[in-house]
C-alpha cells in the first residue's frame, strides 16, 4: 500500500464515538472503585456506560476544551483559518472558505458536516492544520480539510470577494 503525505504527518487528537467509550470502559475497569461498590465485570461496566449518556458528554466536552485551548489557540490565538476541502461527501467535491475559528466547537460546526462524525487532525508543520473525516458518506476517510493559517488581513480581503 502507497503511503500518503496525509497518513504520515503527525496526529495531534482524534474524536470517535466508538475510541470515547472504550476509553470509558477502559477506565470504569481500571478505576472500578470510584463506580462500584463490588469489582465489576467487563460486561456490566459495558452495559452501564451504553446507558450513561453523561459520560460520552463529558468526554467530547473533554474533548473540545483539549482542542480549543491545546491546539487551536495554540497555533492560532487570532482563529482566522483559510480552509480547503478535498472529496467531501459522497460526490467528492472540493472547495473552500475563510473563516474566524477560536474553538473547537466552532471547527466541528463550521468546517465538518453535520452528521455523526469521526475524525483525526494532524499538524501540517508548525502551525497549520489537516483533518481527515469519515462518516457515512466518506466511511474510509477520504474527506480532508486543510486549514492554513491567515492573518485577520487577509480573512477581512478575501471575505469581501
Amino acid at each position: 500500500m502507497e503511503t500518503t503525505k496525509e497518513t504520515t504527518d503527525k496526529m495531534l487528537t482524534e474524536w470517535s464515538n466508538c475510541t470515547a467509550i472504550d476509553n470509558i470502559i477502559a477506565d470504569r475497569l481500571e478505576n472500578w472503585e470510584l463506580f462500584y461498590d463490588t469489582k465489576p465485570t467487563e460486561e456490566q461496566v459495558q452495559e452501564d456506560v451504553y446507558h450513561d449518556y453523561d459520560s460520552i458528554t463529558c468526554a467530547y466536552e473533554q474533548f473540545i476544551e483539549d482542542l480549543t485551548y491545546n491546539i487551536l489557540q495554540e497555533r492560532n490565538p487570532n482563529g482566522f483559518w483559510y480552509v480547503k476541502v478535498r472529496n467531501f461527501g459522497w460526490r467528492c467535491v472540493d472547495g473552500y472558505s475563510f473563516l474566524q475559528i477560536k474553538t473547537g466547537t466552532e471547527l466541528v460546526q463550521k468546517v465538518l458536516p453535520n452528521c455523526d462524525c469521526s475524525f483525526k487532525i494532524f499538524a501540517d508543520g508548525d502551525k497549520n492544520l489537516k483533518i481527515q473525516n469519515f462518516h457515512h458518506d466518506s466511511p474510509v476517510g477520504n474527506e480532508w480539510y486543510y486549514l492554513q493559517v491567515i492573518t485577520e488581513k487577509q480573512f477581512d480581503e478575501e471575505s469581501l470577494e
